[in-house]
């Protein structure tokens, strides 16, 4: 099993980790192993015979260690301890007194604060490590931290609900200043965004609509030209057993009014799936 080497003297924060991953560590996706100094941690990495650690997290300032997380850095680079070292700490600022050449091996710094949203990144750093290949990711040796495509792959392989909650905690320490600066450039985007997605899904249906059609599956009065925009609609019906009604929608310019055709489910069920919830 893939482990991840946590170099941490506190214990809240080990606790953290542990109930943070509950679920990934009951499916056996992976383990920790915890080491309180950074002396432990170069004892874990030299015993690691069949290389099952693929990720290490470590602190910076260990008060009690002989070596701390600068020296472990120190010490594993260009080493045959080498492993891709998350840096989770409460001085992140320390890193920057360090050798560009102890850093190769560092894709993130991450502050300690808000534990919650800090441990939803680690998280998803953890399962994007183990699904990637390591020495494709680490590039070049002269990069002090994960460069913008990278972390751009990295977010791009979070959920959706994942993003939302990172944009949200991106924007919550703001200035008044640079909040209404991201408010004025984000909306022209989102709509853009959205105007691109909704034109590319017109299309979608557009196609399905004269597929239908040509099979004669949907009635052949159902207009087709390019000035025609087509909707899907859907309904939730009964009281117990709720069942999906999907009709087809569009505008009638002639008459000066929506129009609809109602989709039995075996129609229905042909429908491209950006246009069918679950």
């Amino acid at each position: 099993m893939r482990k991840i080497l946590v170099v941490e003297d506190d214990l809240r924060f080990q606790r953290n980790y542990r109930r943070g991953c509950h679920h990934e560590l009951q499916q056996k996706l992976f383990d920790f192993e915890f080491a309180a100094s950074g002396e432990k941690g170069l004892e874990v990495l030299q015993n690691d015979i069949n290389q099952e650690i693929a990720l290490v997290i470590l602190d910076l300032k260990m008060e009690l260690a002989q070596i701390d997380g600068l020296k472990f850095l120190q010490e594993t680079s260009d080493t045959p301890l080498i492993r891709p070292i998350i840096c989770h700490t409460a001085y992140p600022d320390k890193i920057k007194k360090l050798d560009q050449k102890y850093l190769s091996n560092v894709v993130c710094v991450l502050p300690k604060g808000n534990n919650q949203p800090q441990l939803k990144i680690i998280k998803d750093i953890i399962l994007f490590w183990l699904r990637f290949d390591l020495d494709k990711i680490l590039t070049h040796p002269h990069r002090e931290l994960l460069n913008y495509e990278q972390v751009l792959d990295l977010i791009k392989s979070f959920s959706n609900q994942r993003k939302i909650s990172l944009i949200k905690d991106l924007i919550s320490d703001m200035s008044y200043s640079d909040l209404k600066e991201f408010y004025k450039d984000i909306l022209p985007c989102v709509k853009s965004n959205l105007d691109s997605i909704q034109e590319k899904n017109q299309k979608i249906l557009r196609k399905w609509v004269i597929e239908q059609i040509k099979a004669k599956v949907l009635p052949s009065s159902i207009p087709t030209d390019n000035l025609i925009v087509y909707r899907i609609e859907e309904s939730i019906r009964g009281s117990k057993e709720k069942t999906k009604y999907y009709y087809l929608k569009w505008f009638d310019k002639k008459e000066g009014k929506d129009k609809s055709k109602y989709l039995p489910l075996n129609i229905a069920a042909s429908l491209p799936p950006e246009f069918r919830s679950p």
